[in-house]
């Protein structure tokens, strides 16, 4: 066998291969009575292998060759033992993984009718554990959920992200589910397989890697298996034509990491990235590049998110990066706007005329006209109405709860609240079949059973969950989604407090599931709150370590706002600072008055200066955390020092230019 040479000449080293599914097993084998050592490939049609012995021996082109010459040949599985057998200077333990090999293939084309791919899949999957260990391992890995691959490429590398510790995740660091890229994956693995033990591996990834609830493994990774030599952020150059991805350029070698990690923050001031063809040179003039940090939110934990940051700013907020006694919470999901959203189109004693916002949600509804017990309609605030010291709710939502937020019984409904009980009724088959949870699992009963056992074991077919901080008198918001496609999270809050609408009347202000809240009783203390939150130091923190698509409750395990004193004279004037804010604002946003613009800017100035006093930082630290809120948010300030440059990058400078 291991004279037989191929026809059609020598290989070039190009390969179609997976990184990640090949993998190196042991096992013993009682018919040969040796340990069998094996690189497997799981794929659609099971498990495939080859020997480790043929890998060694660089005969992988020769033996798959040899298959895919005697399944086209039609020989059977004791004639191709015998061709083997008569000239080969493997092991046993090989030649009878080799036979098995080849009659897995061999029913492939002749019992199940597959085409004639599997030789070239292996070849092309197994090559690569021939060419060995690299100085420089580059590339761009693909970007793709782990929950949206193949069911069975899933389950097949499921203990691969265990193996890793890449399964590891950061609590209360979002609201949806947990998304882990594959990138992260290829990362540890081609690290592991690739890379000498003096070389460097440099890939792109999603930024937001290093940010995220599903990262959490990841980073820990990134920190204890490897060492972290330098991060690009690439987010605005927008390096990929035609599509909006928060791009890194990550470069690692073996060791452990120190943090701080080095990281240049590249900002594109223009709305649309670099052109794909455009020369080095020309991207370094058209942007800006900062010399920034990538360092854990907590200290001595590179499982939480981590801020990108000045170092001066990062050591300056210390005290700051820690949980606060308030909490935080969603405003109220319905999990079919269509249904509760409305508008009022005329009023009656005890009784409004309604029309339900059939197309508000992502899913449809017929749309209706009918009477609602108008006490249950309330004023709605959503992400749209929201600015910084500034909220203006405009719309109306229907909320079948009593002053706490408790879900009003079916009986209750009836009794008290007829019209809005019968109004519900024209959506019930829509409201029992809502998706999201916890609507999907309560409701369950409702599709199964008749009506009058469902609601023995479920609340009404109508109910909210988690409605009652939304009544609060009193509340701080701050949107879920905030900012441009930066990676960074931009946060403001505002005090929503209960209004006279000339609609509905005085009522308390209910947000939607887009807006966080901080429930209050007390006026004061919703300002002062509002204050520490709305400051340059709050902000920065906020921005360094969240992405614009999930700033959600965990503001607050991560932003310490000491619980207020009404007998502190400081706490005191920053809650009336807020409502000179709040007031100057409302000017400037519906007036358009530069003048309130400009008085707002000196309150906030103010604010900053407390705030910074209640956390003992220095006017010089204070400072430089206002500097780099300035970059992270416009890309403005001094600018990285260029002759500090990697070699290899000024290289290409260099050879850009001539």
């Amino acid at each position: 066998m291991l004279r037989y040479r191929p026809k059609e000449g020598i290989e070039l080293p190009v390969y179609l291969a997976d990184s990640i599914s090949v993998e190196r097993k042991g096992e013993w084998k009682w018919e040969t009575g040796q340990v069998e050592e094996e690189f497997e490939l799981h794929t659609t049609e099971g498990k495939f292998w080859i020997a480790k012995e043929v890998i060694d021996k660089n005969l992988l082109s020769m033996v798959l060759s040899l298959i895919e010459r005697c399944v086209r040949d039609g020989f059977k599985k004791d004639e191709f033992e015998k061709l083997i057998s008569r000239d080969s200077q493997l092991s046993k333990a090989s030649v009878s993984s080799f036979i098995r090999l080849y009659e897995k293939i061999y029913n492939l084309e002749y019992v199940y009718h597959k085409n004639r791919i599997w030789a070239a899949l292996l070849k092309n999957s197994f090559a690569p554990m021939l060419i060995g260990k690299f100085d420089y391992v580059v590339g761009n890995p693909p970007w793709i959920n782990w929950e949206t691959l193949p069911e069975f490429y899933r389950d097949s590398t499921k203990h691969l992200w265990d193996n890793y510790g890449l399964l590891e995740k950061t609590k209360g660091m979002g609201l949806g589910k947990v998304k882990r890229d594959i990138a992260m994956l290829f990362v540890a693995r081609c690290f592991s397989n690739y890379v000498k033990e003096d070389g460097f591996l440099s890939f792109l990834i999603p930024f937001t890697t290093y940010k995220t609830q599903a990262g959490a493994g990841f980073r820990n990774y990134l920190a204890s298996k490897c060492n972290v030599v330098k991060i690009h952020d690439l987010v605005t150059l927008y390096p990929f034509e035609g599509a909006i991805n928060r791009t890194s350029l990550i470069t690692i070698k073996i060791g452990r990491t120190s943090f701080p990690i080095p990281c240049v923050m590249w900002h594109n001031p223009r709305s649309k990235g670099m052109e794909q063809e455009a020369e080095l040179d020309e991207v370094y003039e058209t942007t800006k590049q900062f010399d920034m940090i990538l360092a854990p939110i907590n200290k001595g934990k590179p499982e939480t998110s981590w801020m990108i940051i000045s170092e001066k700013a990062y050591e300056a907020v210390q005290n700051v990066t820690k949980p606060s006694e308030y909490r935080a919470h969603a405003g109220v999901f319905t999990g079919l706007n269509s249904v509760y959203f409305i508008d009022v189109v005329s009023k009656r004693p005890d009784l409004f005329l309604i029309k339900n916002l059939g197309s508000a949600g992502k899913k449809e509804v017929k749309e209706i006209r009918t009477t609602i017990d108008s006490e249950l309609v309330y004023p709605l605030a959503r992400g749209q109405d929201h600015k910084k010291w500034y909220i203006n709710p405009s719309g109306y939502i229907l909320i079948p709860t009593d002053k706490n937020g408790e879900v009003l019984s079916h009986s209750e409904l009836k009794t008290s609240y007829s019209e809005t009980y019968r109004y519900f009724l024209n959506f019930f088959k829509d409201l029992i079949n809502r998706n999201a949870e916890p609507y999907n699992s309560k409701l369950e009963p409702y599709r199964r059973k008749p009506f009058d056992e469902a609601e023995k074991e479920s609340p009404p077919f109508y109910w909210l969950f988690n409605a009652g901080p939304s009544f609060a008198s009193y509340k701080v918001l701050w949107k879920y989604i905030a900012g441009k496609i930066s990676g960074k999270g931009e946060f403001s809050v505002a005090v929503m407090e209960p209004i006279d609408d000339e609609q509905i009347g005085k009522k308390v202000v209910i947000p939607n599931e887009k807006l966080m809240l901080i429930n209050f009783d007390e006026r004061d203390e919703a300002h002062y709150v509002a204050s520490v939150l709305n400051s340059s130091i709050a902000q920065l923190i906020v921005m360094s370590y969240t992405i614009e698509t999930a700033i959600s409750t965990h503001v607050l395990n991560n932003v310490l706002v000491p619980r207020f004193d009404p007998t502190n004279k400081n706490h005191q004037k920053l809650s009336e600072l807020s409502k000179k804010a709040h007031e100057m604002a409302r000017t400037y946003y519906e007036q358009n008055d530069s003048v309130a613009q400009e008085e707002l800017s000196k309150v906030e100035e103010e604010i900053d200066k407390l705030v910074a006093k209640l956390y003992e930082i220095t006017d010089e630290e204070l400072e430089d955390i206002k500097k780099t809120l300035i970059i992270l948010k416009k890309g403005e300030g001094e600018e990285a020092k260029t002759e500090e440059e990697e070699p290899v990058l000024q290289k290409t400078k260099e050879q850009s230019a001539n």
